[in-house]
């Protein structure tokens, strides 16, 4: 697994840092490889069991030609926030392998399901080179 860092940490993650009442995603942008896995991760001071909705969508995803062969590489899906450690911020985590995707520029989407809050920010996935 590359080690490219979203967070300032060096531990090749995204990290969503409480901000308001919602949370920010880190503009930093990372480079991963095809197969890497990657994990999206962060602190947030909404609830302790809210559901967050994280969605990893290629940026050529869009409306194509019949003909066209373009095939879509994403993943999305549903977490839980984390209670934290008394008196520090909560948690949440989205891990997902990117094996058979493509290499492209990735939008990366965090929206609350209860709670109307959202923020993006994107990752380069890099060909794999041997």
């Amino acid at each position: 697994m590359t080690n490219a860092s979203m967070d300032g940490t060096g531990n090749g993650n995204i990290t969503i840092s409480p901000g308001n009442d919602q949370f920010l995603i880190s503009p930093v942008n990372a480079r991963y490889y095809v197969g890497d896995r990657v994990t999206v991760h962060g602190t947030t001071i909404l609830a302790a069991g809210d559901p967050l909705l994280v969605e990893v969508v290629s940026s050529s995803f869009g409306p194509t030609p019949k003909t066209s062969n373009q095939a879509f590489t994403g993943v999305s899906g549903v977490v839980s926030v984390i209670e934290g450690p008394p008196g520090g911020p909560n948690t949440w985590s989205f891990s997902f392998p990117t094996d058979g995707y493509n290499p492209d520029m990735y939008i990366v989407t965090v929206s609350g399901l209860t709670v109307n809050v959202k923020d993006s920010t994107a990752f380069e996935l890099l060909p794999r080179t041997t």
